[in-house]
């Protein structure tokens, strides 16, 4: 028996229809930020340097910022912290979620420590902020670094 064509052209796309499933992140508040950091530090980004993960399958980005004032906890002068994702050679990977840095950029950063290990931001790029800084009038603004998908404005 043959099936006509227009059967085929409706029935097949449901037939191969697979249930799609999603997950969204409700943005943590900001006062619970401040309450789950061990420091907050504002600063200057002065190194970056792609490596291996630890379990060797992917890479992250070792950022080290140079403390400009601390608004919450003391970490030192130079913070050396992980963050998923980043470049290695000719490898690339882009994490969803991480913040990216670059050198000499100035942020606001919610910081977690548990020695030995080294620190790390706060549920990933909510804990990381951007400082601008107006040409014209010297006026520092603080954002949260968009999300992939987001608007830079």
């Amino acid at each position: 028996m043959r099936v006509p064509a227009f059967v085929l052209t409706f029935l097949l796309p449901v037939l191969l229809t697979v249930p799609l499933s999603a997950s969204v992140a409700i943005p943590a508040q900001f006062s619970r930020l401040v309450g789950e950091a061990q420091a907050i530090a504002h600063g200057r980004v002065v190194g970056l340097e792609g490596r291996a993960s630890g379990d060797g399958l992917g890479i992250e980005t070792v950022v080290t910022l140079e403390v400009e004032s601390y608004l919450k906890g003391d970490l030192g002068r130079h913070v050396t912290f992980v963050v998923p994702g980043g470049q290695l050679g000719r490898y690339r990977s882009v994490v969803s979620g991480a913040p990216r840095f670059a050198e000499g950029e100035q942020v606001v950063l919610f910081l977690n420590a548990k020695p030995p290990a080294m620190p790390h931001i706060l549920r990933l790029s909510e804990g990381a902020f951007r400082v601008s800084v107006d040409r014209r009038t010297g006026a520092r603004t603080i954002r949260r670094q968009p999300l992939a998908g987001e608007s830079a404005t």
